[in-house]
């Protein structure tokens, strides 16, 4: 993917947003939505609809930088991302055809699930490269934050969605490295775990937490 499809990236998700600034097709449906979603989604004090849009705008802006990263290291270090690169593509492509059908940017509403789609092909290719290299290639750790989204787009939704990024991070399965390759993967990585808020974990950071991951967590810690 070159650095005009990165920006392109950028820019359809800036249009949703600015979108949203001006007419709040996210904020309304979460506003409808509030009640149902504080049975799983624990949130702090406060305006609730507002917490949860701005989540979700900078869920959505921060895709193109990590999708970018992401390429560029597995670049360096001889690991193919065509499969990925082409999911994106495609995904991203379908988003701009429903747009232009409607002549007006795609809500952010309607852009959420793409973008969820993405972000989780992200997590599971950094998971599967840190089981064969031993490290995560990037320092992110987006779990929370897309078992949010999971919550925000629909469970049926998302599940479907969970199907095609599996298929795809297949891809990245039993990744083997010559000694040169990881050396400069190692080195990639270090530059940027230097720019910790580059990866921010949002549902932490804004006090977002999940009931039924703690429930969860509770449970093992007793057993």
């Amino acid at each position: 993917m070159t650095q005009n499809e990165f920006q392109s990236l950028q820019a359809i998700i800036q249009r949703s947003v600015e979108d949203e600034h001006r007419d709040g097709s996210l904020k309304s449906a979460l506003r409808s939505n509030l009640p149902d979603l504080h049975h799983t989604v624990s949130l702090p004090q406060g305006d609730g609809v507002l917490i949860l849009t701005s989540f979700a705008i900078r869920y959505m802006e921060t895709l193109p930088y990590w999708f970018e990263q992401m390429v560029g290291l597995c670049h360096a270090a001889g690991i193919s991302t065509r499969i990925m690169r082409r999911l994106f593509r495609r995904t991203f492509a379908r988003a701009e055809r429903m747009a232009a059908t409607k002549g007006r940017p795609l809500p952010a509403q309607a852009l959420l699930p793409y973008v969820y789609l993405c972000h989780r092909l992200l997590e599971e290719a950094n998971d599967r490269l840190q089981f064969s290299l031993g490290m995560p290639l990037l320092p992110m750790d987006p779990m929370v934050a897309n078992l949010v989204v999971r919550e925000l787009i629909g469970e049926e939704k998302a599940a479907a969605l969970d199907r095609i990024s599996l298929r795809a991070a297949r891809d990245f399965d039993d990744i083997q490295l010559a000694s040169e390759r990881v050396v400069a993967l190692i080195v990639g990585r270090q530059c940027h775990s230097s720019t910790p808020g580059r990866w921010p974990d949002f549902a932490a950071e804004m006090q977002i937490r999940l009931h039924i991951l703690e429930e969860e967590l509770e449970e093992e810690t007793l057993h």
